[in-house]
């Protein structure tokens, strides 16, 4: 089993009322092993969470309420195939 975390931080390319907006996330996830005949044919299951929040809340001169926030939630499947096909032929 495989652990994975992180963090992220954007500026986005919006700007209403010349305010400027932010992505901010974390994340987190894990990797398991899928059973297989053999080490080359191994696989993976991936499963990944991420919680962030987009936007402003900052009130200006403009717009005195602030602007919008929103907070997010994401889920990830994935499923990682290391099969032969992968793998470089030598020609001896």
């Amino acid at each position: 089993m495989t652990y994975r975390a992180g963090i992220s931080a954007a500026q986005l390319p919006y700007r209403p009322a010349g305010q400027t907006l932010y992505d901010r996330a974390v994340s987190w996830g894990f990797s398991l092993p899928v059973p297989s005949a053999t080490p080359l044919e191994a696989a993976s299951m991936n499963l990944a969470f991420t919680y962030g929040q987009r936007g402003n809340t900052d009130p200006n001169v403009d717009n005195p309420n602030g602007n919008v926030r929103e907070d997010y939630v994401r889920v990830q499947l994935g499923l990682t195939l290391n099969n032969r096909w992968f793998i470089k032929r030598r020609i001896e």
